[in-house]
């Protein structure tokens, strides 16, 4: 397979960048084994070209063949002319099987064509319910974010309430002291005021 890849261009390129010579060259080396692993477009048109002739060989060699076969048939059915008129009895009750089962035939074909439109219903349906599951699938994405920034709001809004919970409780215990402070002196100063 042909490659443009230019290892001494691209070793140069890597000395130039400031890379050691011996590490340019490694990398230019397994560059070059990756890149030569690879088929080029010149590479596939050819395959594709050869492919096309080999096909078109193909086919000219079977319409050779079935145009040969055609022919044998053709005088095999010439040599067999005089033996048709003495099965023209045979011919007709076949004729009449044939019938029968070309009308079999065409009732499977109605029934294969009935199967066909209930599989392209059916095909419209499942088309349909795979929409509405992407459908649902981006409404519970959607949800899951609202769910998700609800629960970042619920513990910013726990944590602020607990932060004002411990002040409160902070403030209740300096009322408390406070509080018993206020009444001890009031006790103090109507035992002074009572019992001088």
């Amino acid at each position: 397979m042909t490659s443009k890849f230019d290892a001494l261009a691209y070793t140069k390129r890597l000395e130039d960048a400031g890379v050691p010579r011996d590490q340019a060259e490694v990398h230019a080396t397994a560059l070059t084994e990756v890149v030569g692993e690879f088929a080029c477009r010149q590479d596939l048109l050819r395959l594709e070209s050869s492919l096309r002739h080999e096909i078109e060989e193909s086919e000219k060699r079977l319409v050779l063949q079935l145009n040969l076969f055609k022919t044998e048939l053709i005088a095999k059915i010439d040599h067999l002319g005089a033996k048709i008129d003495r099965v023209d009895a045979k011919v007709d009750r076949v004729d009449a099987k044939v019938d029968r089962v070309d009308a079999k035939v065409d009732r499977m074909d109605a029934k294969v064509d009935h199967v066909d439109a209930k599989v392209d219903r059916l095909d419209a349906k499942v088309d349909h319910v795979d929409a509405k599951v992407d459908h649902v699938d981006a409404k519970v994405d959607r949800v899951d974010a609202k769910i998700d920034n609800v629960d970042a709001k619920v513990d910013s809004l726990r944590r602020e309430f607990e932060a004002r919970f411990k002040a409160i409780e902070h403030d209740l215990t300096v009322n408390r002291w406070l509080s018993g402070l206020i009444i001890s002196l009031n006790i103090a100063m109507a035992i002074k005021i009572f019992f001088p």
